[in-house]
């Protein structure tokens, strides 16, 4: 293909013998020429002005090319009959879907009916109880007469479907049969947000000839009519419904210039929002143009619907070259024209659509400038990767490199979005509908400016990326006492549009824009009332910090990590920019799940009223993020909230039947199913212990500074062995004698014992069937049963008053169980202690006795986790190997797991009873008694309650 020069004269030259049926036509382009092969008439219209020229691929009665020099006849002015006749389908009939209601109205009155047939009959047309008929056999409930005429005089259906195509992410691409036999194509884009759109196209073809649009390629055949546009809404939902759920958007961004055909798009957008008939909101149908100013001016006079202007460029060079509107309505008249029509429209925002092409229009500068040039216009700016197709010039910018574009528009105080491509892989996504024929529009000549760029773009981005120092692995304290000052903190500090957050462990965090869209949500802050040890707090005082700020350190934890193992690694290691964001992103909201008083809810409250599989906070973590999403509107890539949520549940069983095929490292960052080392237990129990103030002796600065990726699995240098044990050591010492401390677990059951009793007046466990209402419970659910004067709350007030006065279940208790008997433990039941007791002054029952089972170990049960730990040598070597513990220490334990069954008496005066059935039970059973009695002074007290 040669290239048309910016300037260059076009010249249609018929073939010396006319009547040859066969005839080539030639354009004359500069001095080179554009052939078209023989064979049938090319039916060529060029409608051009000196300085704009439009190609159009009508059908004209002649069997000779023709020529159309006017102009008036300019595509940029063209009206609905100036890019060939409209085909309504059968001319003995009238098709209903070209009318507005009032237009049927008329027609049916005009044909001796009541008004409320025409109303019956749009309803029925439209979707009344999901009937959206294309025949009159369909229309019931309509009088025999008047479905009469309907037969002889009236057409239901304007479209013939030919075929759907579906694309690996749901996008369906419908392609439409005319009746003249042209094809047209619609696409409909499901979204996991409860919202699907349908993109509709307008015309046969397109005459903008936008340089990297694969439609424009085609010229332009002819307009659709009304009832041809409003059909491709219809025959959606009719069709679709059932499968990608109810149709919310209309977008007329399929193929065509919709505002060329601006009388059949305004009638056809008339009907859609018709609150009788389509019943599509006004701001959710969206007109989208090229930068038609006339038809442009008139749309926002005469529609209510939304508007979108495809701007692409921030210069008259580049926008002349890549959309040859431009050069009749050049970029300030185009903006001045918006910011003035838009004064009158109150509450309206404009979109503009910036497709960008690497190298051409993506450039920091670019940003600057598009900052610049809608100031004063309220509107929104959608960034949309370059879909390629065949003949493409132009290369799409990355996404890392559309993230910084992003990001400067919204530092900027720029709305912005960036979106993704959605059915690229049939030729479903923006930009890419169409079929073009023989005749094709001229690629136009590469700017000298642009040449290079467009010719070198992906090498230029390959010698972009600069490798990161191994030096960055160093890791200090900060001033403040905890671990930070790495490299990455130092990459997010020059990030301008990064919020910083003071931590008391890590230091200075760094939020990104996206992270701050989750943080500042009323879900998101709900885990300030989250405490991160639940009640441990009653017996550690300090133990009163939050899971709001866990998350936080497991979110730079997470970008810590990932960050360093890009830079630890060869410069071509597959993590990018993308990846560490989805990363920190799991790592924010991985908690986000968790229900009041944490695990005791989960574990010991929930087991009680729900039955079937067990509940946890992962997956509820997984629901409450959509929720957030779609309550807030927040703009996010699927494919990276969709991996976060995977990150979040990969320790998981859910989790492990749905392992990733490629970077499976990037999941075992937070949630780490594999072995259980993860910044997750990194954060928490440096943070834990130093709130309870027991000290740590587990450094996670060491094993970040020397992972390394091997075989798709993250592996420590030999010599960390020690220090990896230290991890799974110190997590079972935390239970031992913290998170299970005997009065806590005691406290514990009371309160699980006050929620019991409270869940019918409060509904406390179905909220967790709903994300809408389980974020409102915290653990302010206590103070709200102490302070519920209801009758019916009266026992879980009083277990909750009992708790503020320390008049806690009485721990009487414990027994490990025996390694041997392990594997075959029954849990023991109140039951099996009241069994126990052989003589007592008091008969125990059921009520007065709580029985908690714990079980510690070091992650994976009885088996040791360092099993599954890979290492390797030195930096230099590239095998992994695990390491037998016995060639290490003899010291560490052979068992990996303790079960320890705790006994409380719900009353004080019955600590001598249920300490002695206790005791009876352990000798039966095991022959051997525990060693922490219960002391005589407790088991002799009498206490007598005013409950």
């Amino acid at each position: 293909m040669r290239f048309a020069g910016p300037n260059s004269n076009l010249v249609f030259k018929q073939p010396p013998s006319p009547s040859s049926s066969s005839a080539t036509a030639t354009l004359a382009l500069h001095n080179p020429q554009i052939t078209l092969p023989p064979g049938q008439p090319h039916n060529l219209t060029l409608n051009f002005t000196p300085s704009l020229r439009f190609f159009s691929n009508t059908a004209f009665s002649s069997p000779h090319s023709s020529v159309s020099g006017s102009p008036k006849s300019s595509a940029g002015d063209a009206g609905p009959g100036d890019a060939g006749a409209n085909f309504p389908g059968d001319g003995s009939k009238v098709l209903l879907k070209e009318m507005r209601y009032s237009e049927l109205e008329k027609w049916v009155q005009s044909h001796g009916f009541r008004p409320g047939q025409a109303m019956m009959l749009w309803k029925r047309l439209y979707g009344l109880n999901n009937i959206w008929a294309h025949c009159v056999d369909e229309l019931e409930g309509l009088n025999k007469d008047f479905k009469k005429l309907l037969s002889e005089q009236a057409q239901l259906k304007a479209l013939t479907l030919q075929d759907i195509v579906t694309a690996s992410d749901g996008t369906r691409k419908v392609l439409f049969r005319l009746n003249d036999g042209l094809v047209i194509e619609t696409v409909v884009i499901p979204c996991d947000r409860g919202r699907t759109t349908v993109c509709v196209s307008s015309q046969v073809g397109c005459a903008m000839n936008c340089q990297f649009c694969y439609t424009g390629r085609m010229g332009l055949t002819r307009h659709l009519t009304t009832a041809e546009i409003v059909e491709q809404a219809v025959f959606a939902r009719r069709l679709l419904t059932s499968e990608v759920g109810s149709i919310t958007n209309v977008v007329f961004m399929g193929m065509g210039e919709p505002l060329q055909n601006i009388e059949n798009v305004i009638k056809a957008a008339d009907i859609m929002v018709d609150e009788q008939g389509l019943q599509f909101s006004p701001r959710k149908v969206t007109v989208s143009t090229s930068g038609l100013v006339p038809q442009l001016k008139r749309f926002l006079h005469e529609s209510n619907c939304s508007l979108a202007v495809s701007l692409n460029a921030t210069t008259d060079e580049v926008r002349n070259w890549i959309m040859p509107i431009n050069r009749k309505y050049n970029i300030s008249l185009l903006l001045n024209t918006l910011r003035q029509e838009l004064q009158c429209k109150h509450k309206y925002k404009v979109l503009f659509e910036y497709v960008m092409l690497a190298g051409v229009n993506d450039s920091v500068e670019d940003a600057g400038r598009l900052i610049d040039l809608v100031k004063g216009i309220p509107c929104t700016i959608n960034l949309i990767q370059f879909n390629p197709h065949c003949g493409s010039q132009f290369r799409p910018t990355s996404i890392d490199k559309m993230i910084e574009f992003r990001n400067l528009l919204a530092q900027g105080k720029c709305s912005v979005f960036l979106r993704q491509s959605r059915g690229d892989d049939q030729m479903a996504a923006c930009g890419q509908l169409g079929k073009p024929g023989t005749f094709q529009a001229p690629v136009l000549r590469v700017p000298e400016k642009f040449q290079m760029a467009v010719a070198n773009v992906l090498q230029c981005e390959r010698r972009s990326r600069i490798p990161q120092p191994r030096s960055s692995t160093t890791m200090g304290a900060s001033s403040n006492g905890g671990y930070c000052a790495s490299n990455y903190a130092s990459y997010c500090q020059n990030r301008r549009f990064s919020k910083e957050v003071l931590d008391n462990v890590h230091g200075t965090i760094y939020l990104d824009p996206l992270a701050l869209k989750f943080v500042d949500t009323e879900q998101f802050q709900r885990l300030r009332d989250l405490k991160q040890l639940g009640l441990t707090n009653t017996v550690y005082p300090g133990a009163v910090h939050s899971r709001f700020e866990h998350s936080l350190g497991v979110y730079h934890l997470a970008g810590e990590v990932a960050y360093r193992l890009r830079a630890q690694q060869d410069p071509d290691f597959p993590v990018e920019d993308f990846d560490i964001k989805t990363v920190k992103l799991a790592g924010l909201l991985h908690d986000i799940g968790h229900g009041p008083f944490s695990h005791t809810f989960e574990r010991q409250f929930l087991p009680r009223f729900l039955s079937g599989a067990p509940w946890s906070h992962e997956d509820m973590s997984i629901s409450m993020i959509d929720y957030i999403v779609d309550k807030h509107h927040i703009d996010i890539e699927p494919e990276c909230l969709k991996k976060a949520k995977d990150m979040i549940v990969a320790s998981t069983e859910h989790g492990s039947r749905n392992s990733p095929t490629e970077k499976q490292f990037l999941y075992d960052i937070v949630a780490n199913g594999r072995n259980g080392v993860d910044v997750d237990k990194f954060d928490y129990l440096v943070r834990d212990s130093r709130a309870c103030g027991v000290g740590c002796g587990f450094m996670f600065p060491r094993l970040m500074g020397s992972m390394r990726v091997l075989g798709d699995e993250i592996c420590y240098r030999a010599k960390d062995y020690l220090t990896v044990y230290k991890l799974f050591s110190t997590r079972a010492e935390m239970h031992r004698t913290v998170y299970t401390h005997a009065k806590v677990k005691g406290i514990e059951l009371m309160a699980v014992d006050a929620l019991s009793k409270a869940n019918e007046a409060l509904g406390i466990a179905d909220a967790v069937q709903n994300p809408g209402e389980f974020w409102k419970l915290d653990d302010t659910i206590l103070k709200r049963i102490e302070v519920d004067e209801r009758p019916e709350l009266k026992e879980a007030r009083e277990l909750v008053l009992r708790i503020r006065r320390r008049d806690i279940y009485q721990f009487c208790n414990e027994f490990a169980v025996p390694k041997e008997k392990l594997d075959h433990f029954n849990d023991v039941t109140p039951q099996d202690i009241i069994c126990s007791q052989k003589s007592s002054d008091v008969t125990l029952k059921e009520e007065d006795i709580a029985v908690s089972t714990v079980q510690i170990d070091l992650t994976r049960g009885s088996s040791n986790p360092l099993e599954s730990v890979k290492f390797f040598q030195d930096h230099d070597s590239m095998d992994k190997f695990t390491i037998p513990v016995e060639h290490i220490s003899h010291l560490i334990p052979a068992v990996c797991q303790d079960k320890i069954v705790r006994v409380y008496a719900k009353k004080p005066e019955l600590v001598e009873a249920v300490s002695q059935a206790f005791e009876n039970f352990q000798m039966t059973t095991y022959g051997v008694k525990g060693i922490l009695a219960t002391p005589e002074k407790k088991k002799n007290r009498k206490r007598l309650f005013p409950y």
